[in-house]
């Protein structure tokens, strides 16, 4: 996110330098201009075509047509930035003040390019030429010649995508975004809807000292993420370094339709198992892709579970758990779909249809539970500790 606002900033000073042309010269010139001046701000290449529409009064500013940032050369042939039109608008009066307050930043059907090196350097780390403007940051704060204030952000269809160095590179299409942040000393709230796999979700973020959180500080967060199969909650603090610490609740009326719609693999979960689910746990995730869940509660259909668990999201995945409840119910297995039905006439010896485990191949783990029972279908047994071992390797 903050790669994305390094680059709005350079747009909004470009926008600048257009208005100061907006009495005098035909759009198109305008264009020309703005766009060497968001060269000489980045050190890209970049286009911007017409037709550009243009207004004065209370608030400035224009509508371009596509507009293109190219790359840095390590990144790829993809340019960074490309959207079919954007508009920009900088209020008047505050202007003529000597302050730059953008009101209004929307860009259509952009494509976002953001690339990182394992040594650090980012395809959002521009390179100014040396006859460059001072830079500003993408919001930051209000007060003092050339500072730049983002009031709103809008981007509608957009395609985001994310390439790290050694990690699988991220991509989401049809995205829409929108951010208020009406006090650049104070809170934003972002709203975003995007399809990981096919059904839509959405999810609100309200971060309490935005500015603080793009220079990397932590912030506190409050959010929701919402689909058809339930909500995740969260309340705590995070930062643009990919770190978060907050108690999470997880409310899913279907579970397995929630783990699609958030792009996980389609499995059927019979009841007793999570086939609803209700989790509230203490959560952190670090930078490196762990994640520590403790004070654990887990409510899976009827059954009710409590522990800690520590989960690598790696290749492949590791898991460590340990759990505890009371009697777990797993009657549910016995009806759940796919489950074998009583056979017509006594089959001789062991069944040799085979069992697809492949799914444990991508996993390594060490899953410890105890229990003060165990029922399923006509057979209970008293208390059970078992520990559940997996290594792949």
């Amino acid at each position: 996110m903050r790669g994305i606002f390094r680059v709005l900033a350079a747009l909004v000073l470009a926008a600048v330098v257009a208005v100061g042309a907006l009495f005098f010269l035909p759009g198109e010139r305008i264009a020309r201009i703005a766009a060497d001046q968001l060269a000489a701000q980045t050190g890209r290449s970049v286009t911007i075509e017409g037709p550009l529409s243009l207004r004065f009064w209370p608030v400035v500013g224009a509508t371009t047509g596509p507009v293109t940032v190219g790359n840095t050369s390590w990144a790829g042939e993809a340019p960074m930035l490309r959207a079919d039109t954007m508009t920009v608008g900088l209020s008047a009066p505050d202007l003529l003040r000597g302050r730059i307050w953008v009101t209004e930043l929307t860009a259509h059907r952009p494509e976002l390019n953001l690339a990182r090196r394992a040594d650090g350097r980012a395809n959002w780390d521009f390179n100014p030429k040396p006859a460059a403007a001072p830079a500003a940051g993408g919001g930051g704060a209000s007060s003092g010649s050339g500072a730049v204030t983002l009031e709103r952000l809008v981007l509608t269809g957009a395609r985001l995508a994310f390439a790290d160095e050694g990690r699988r590179p991220v991509e989401y299409s049809n995205v829409d975004l929108t951010l208020d942040w009406p006090d650049p000393n104070g809170m934003a709230d972002i709203s975003l809807a995007f399809s990981p796999v096919a059904e839509r979700i959405r999810a609100g973020l309200r971060i309490a000292d935005f500015g603080a959180f793009l220079d990397g500080e932590v912030s506190r967060v409050t959010g929701e993420i919402a689909a058809l199969g339930g909500t995740v909650s969260i309340v705590g603090h995070a930062s643009t370094a990919g770190e978060a610490k907050g108690h999470v609740t997880v409310k899913a009326t279907d579970t397995a339709r929630l783990l699609a719609a958030l792009g996980g693999p389609a499995v059927t979960i019979p009841r007793g198992l999570g086939k609803s689910a209700d989790v509230v746990t203490e959560a952190t995730y670090t930078a490196d892709g762990r994640l520590s869940l403790r004070e654990l509660s887990l409510t899976l259909d009827d059954n009710h579970l409590r522990g800690a668990a520590d989960i690598g999201f790696g290749e492949p995945l590791s898991v460590t758990a340990q759990l505890a409840g009371a009697t777990l119910d797993l009657s549910g297995l016995d009806a759940a779909p796919g489950a074998l039905a009583a056979p017509a006439q006594t089959s001789p010896g062991w069944s040799t249809t085979p069992i697809d485990a492949s799914a444990l191949g991508r996993i390594n783990g060490n899953i410890a539970l105890t229990l003060t029972g165990l029922r399923s279908g006509d057979v209970t047994l008293g208390a059970v500790q078992a520990v559940l071992a997996i290594d792949r390797s």
